[in-house]
């Protein structure tokens, strides 16, 4: 069902990003290409492996999506019209969770964008690096120096557009985020319209009678403790995302990189042990567009490189024989590779939604109010402007849970130091869920 905003757009005809060229729809039409390296996922990470690997000339690029464009979705491009991103539509894979004791055995519905851009396309628009302790315990762990705080942050730089927000705000707690990159495809910014609710938050530090909560003013540096005014993946009231590294300009100005969109890998495909490479080596895939439609090969000279989700890549591995084999002989799957770690060992965050009475005014008030609703979609439809133009989230904190409180001490901190957090809270200015 459409929110009352997008019921207003569609009526008007309205779109946002404008459309890509040199877009495949059809397998047909490329299976008789060779490329060296075979993308599977145009997500948060796969369009931006597609749009680093051909900007060498010499490699032939294929990413395949298994869903749309994000160009026409208004509710991917319209950044507040991330609170409509939920299950049952047609850009999400609708994953539902097994029930479980730690959810008092309810089954909870588990997003993750089928489209373009992928779950870039449909989270919240919140930019964050992370802590330098996490990525120097990365480097740590994994023995590459590569993943180091000081190696990484340049490629964070590298993405990074930092562009001023679509209005002049004089916000308390304004970010300076300087640490931000400047030149990169994905823009970002500070959020485009302002609300005495989060003036009210940003009053919070150094008030007496609230915990002491520092002000961050720069949290992507490194050391996010505290609270700090967003940084939005958003450039001129439009979401940003993945996809930006495969833009329009960008793809018309490579023949060597093709996307395929609408389209499904079905499985992996191998050769036979070599004399370098012990095991089966992946060659290429098989795709489909239809449940009972046809099939349709692809080979890799190089590299397939899988990009499709937590979810989708070890659920492609299995169903390609890469697994637990007692998991695999199971489903009638001949397994070519035993290892039991791939489809386990997932570890994620549930987020829980605490809703508020709040008698000041909030993006509510345009799904309560047809005329501010229609206002705000004028406003959007002529300068990408008003509350359309930015995030549901206004604030994001992180905090360190005191060890007095007997569940954490200095010998079981799951932290990689003391600059990095236990938990995150984000301020919403509008009615959210639980997920």
């Amino acid at each position: 069902m459409l929110s009352p905003i997008l019921a207003y757009l569609a009526i008007l005809g309205f779109w946002v990003a404008s459309a890509k060229s040199l877009i495949y729809t059809d397998p047909k039409s490329i299976v008789s290409k060779t490329y060296d390296f075979i993308i599977v996922g145009a997500g948060t990470g796969g369009a931006v492996v597609g749009g680093r690997l051909s900007e060498n000339s010499a490699f032939r690029v294929l990413v395949i999506e298994a869903g749309p464009l994000p160009d026409n979705i208004d509710a991917v491009n319209i950044p507040l019209e991330a609170v409509q991103d939920s299950p049952d539509l047609f850009y999400n894979w609708n994953y539902t969770l097994a029930p479980n004791p730690y959810t008092n055995n309810r089954a909870l519905s588990y997003q993750k964008g089928m489209v373009g851009g992928g779950s870039s396309s449909i989270n919240y628009c919140i930019w964050n690096r992370g802590s330098e302790e996490d990525w120097n315990k990365f480097s740590r762990v994994t023995g590459d120096p590569g993943w180091s705080w000081n190696s990484i942050v340049r490629y964070f730089n590298k993405a990074e557009h930092i562009v001023p927000p679509t209005s002049a705000l004089n916000q308390v707690g304004a970010s300076t985020p300087s640490a931000l990159g400047t030149a990169g495809p994905i823009k970002m910014s500070l959020p485009n319209y302002n609300l005495s609710f989060n003036t009210q938050i940003f009053e919070i530090p150094g008030t007496p009678g609230y915990p002491d909560i520092p002000l961050n003013k720069d949290y992507n540096d490194g050391t996010p403790l505290g609270l700090s005014q967003l940084v939005a993946t958003i450039g001129g009231g439009v979401r940003a995302q993945s996809m930006d590294y495969m833009g329009n300009a960008t793809i018309a100005a490579r023949p060597n990189l093709d996307l395929l969109i609408n389209t499904r890998v079905t499985e992996l495909t191998f050769a036979k042990t070599s004399r370098l490479v012990k095991g089966p080596i992946v060659t290429g895939l098989m795709v489909q567009q239809t449940l009972n439609g046809p099939l349709f090969n692809f080979s890799a000279r190089k590299e397939v490189i899988l990009s499709a989700g937590v979810v989708a890549t070890p659920q492609l591995l299995q169903v390609s024989g890469i697994g637990n084999s007692t998991l695999l002989r199971a489903h009638g799957i001949a397994a070519r590779v035993d290892n039991p770690n791939v489809g386990a060992n997932l570890r994620d965050h549930p987020w829980i939604a605490n809703n508020f009475y709040y008698n000041g005014t909030s993006f509510d008030s345009m799904s309560n109010n047809p005329n501010i609703a229609s206002a705000q979609v004028a406003l959007y439809m002529a300068n990408h402007t008003g509350m359309l133009s930015t995030s549901p989230v206004s604030g994001i904190m992180y905090g360190r849970a005191p060890y007095k409180t007997g569940i954490l001490n200095a010998k079981n901190d799951p932290t990689a130091g003391p600059n990095t957090p236990h938990y995150e809270i984000i301020f919403g200015r509008t009615l959210s869920r639980s997920g």
